[in-house]
């Protein structure tokens, strides 16, 4: 079989705009949640291309499956944290999907009705799509904690076994591109269509509309509800691996501020050189920085 053709790729109907690779004998999921304005296709193409392109390179990718998440960037944080916990539900749960593409002739991948019992979960985010997922393991974990569970990691699971959708979702290892953590400064091509008059009237107008960006904004109580929350959960939790990500902005940052909680400061990375924004996530034959990143969160959740 060619590299080139190792995964499956798959449209899911039921969540329109995402979309699937499906590995023959997957053991992981990493799943991917774009930002505003973002989509699978041109967030994350590059990821899908490499996984196969360096496969001999980076070979445990050939057992993940890829699933990218796909959004409208106008709801509030909160209602878009409640649909991709459903996506990952319905990522776990292997539900039936629509318009498949067809296989590759003479390879055996298993179907989108057959459920796959995954021994690690990684959720990768691009800007907006950290405080999504962040929201998202809050309203996993706050019931759960309020009902006097006592939350802990726990080892992959092998092969042939399971553990909980709650128990997976909170043992997923975070690994986030850019993210809108701490809030947007608006800078760059958002800075300067804000300072051309005509540009400014249209970006504020829409700016002032959207829902979504409003709750970006740096010290705004959802922002900081979020952080206030995980801090606190990690700090009685500790071994909990989804209440702490690690994060990889670009020197050439122009929207979001680079920071990260305060709990996660200890492993905070250095910022790569000359990237920015939108290029800190696509890598390249010469740029593989990023595949590299998701590829320790990988090693690390293999080797527990």
């Amino acid at each position: 079989m060619d590299a080139s053709d190792f995964h499956s790729p798959r449209k899911l109907s039921e969540f329109k705009g995402s979309r699937a690779l499906l590995a023959p004998n997957p053991e992981v999921v990493v799943i991917f949640a774009h930002g505003f304005d973002g989509d699978p296709e041109k967030t994350w193409v590059n990821f899908q291309y490499l996984v196969d392109k360096l496969g001999d390179k980076y070979s445990l990718w050939k057992k993940c499956d890829l699933f990218f998440f796909s959004y409208v960037s106008r709801p509030q944080i909160t209602p878009l944290a409640e649909t991709f916990i459903k996506f990952v539900r319905f990522v776990f749960d292997r539900g039936r999907t629509s318009d498949p593409d067809p296989l590759p002739s003479g390879t055996q991948f298993h179907t989108m009705g057959q459920k796959a019992n995954y021994r690690a979960v990684i959720l990768v985010g691009h800007s907006t799509g950290g405080p999504i997922i962040r929201e998202a393991v809050l309203q996993i974990a706050e019931p759960l904690a309020k009902a006097g569970v006592i939350l802990t990691a726990v080892t992959a699971a092998e092969p042939g076994t399971t553990h909980s959708f709650e128990t997976s979702f909170l043992n997923s290892s975070l690994r986030f591109f850019a993210p809108a953590d701490i809030g947007v400064i608006g800078a760059g091509k958002l800075g300067y269509a804000r300072s051309v008059p005509v540009l400014r009237t249209l970006a504020n107008l829409y700016l002032a509309r959207n829902q979504l960006y409003q709750n970006l904004k740096p010290g705004g109580p959802l922002l900081t509800r979020i952080q206030h929350e995980t801090e606190r959960l990690y700090k009685k939790f500790p071994s909990v691996p989804a209440f702490a990500a690690l994060s990889l902005f670009g020197s050439d940052e122009e929207i979001v501020i680079v920071d990260v909680y305060q709990h996660e400061q200890p492993t905070k990375l250095p910022t790569v050189p000359g990237h920015s924004h939108v290029s800190i996530c696509k890598p390249t034959l010469e740029y593989t920085t990023p595949l590299e990143f998701v590829t320790d969160a990988l090693q690390r959740s293999t080797s527990k």
